[in-house]
């Protein structure tokens, strides 16, 4: 069985700024463009984050929250220090790790 990397996920739907967003405690802040229904805001995440990471789309999957604003999100085949590392170099603002 390959490598899974976990983020928590703090969405903003109808947002300006599709995209990372910067940090809120240890979640990561995403916004999308599409409202928070039919799933729309869900499957526009997941594209994000696959694009954002260079992994396909069925590799992403949001195990906790599917109907919240915070989420789990599941990411296959990757190691959690590769999984921050390719989110900081997308993020505005990295993070200060104390």
């Amino acid at each position: 069985m390959g490598s899974k990397a976990f983020v928590s996920v703090v969405v903003k739907t109808r947002s300006r700024r599709p995209g990372i967003l910067g940090w809120v405690g240890a979640s990561l802040k995403m916004g999308v463009a599409s409202p928070p229904v039919d799933g729309k805001a869900n499957s526009e995440l997941v594209g994000a984050l696959s694009d954002t990471l260079g992994v396909p789309r069925n590799a992403i999957s949001i195990v906790a929250g599917q109907s919240s604003s915070k989420k789990l999100v599941a990411v296959l085949g990757m190691e959690p220090e590769e999984l921050l590392r390719k989110i900081e170099a997308h993020t505005p603002r990295p993070r200060q790790w104390p």
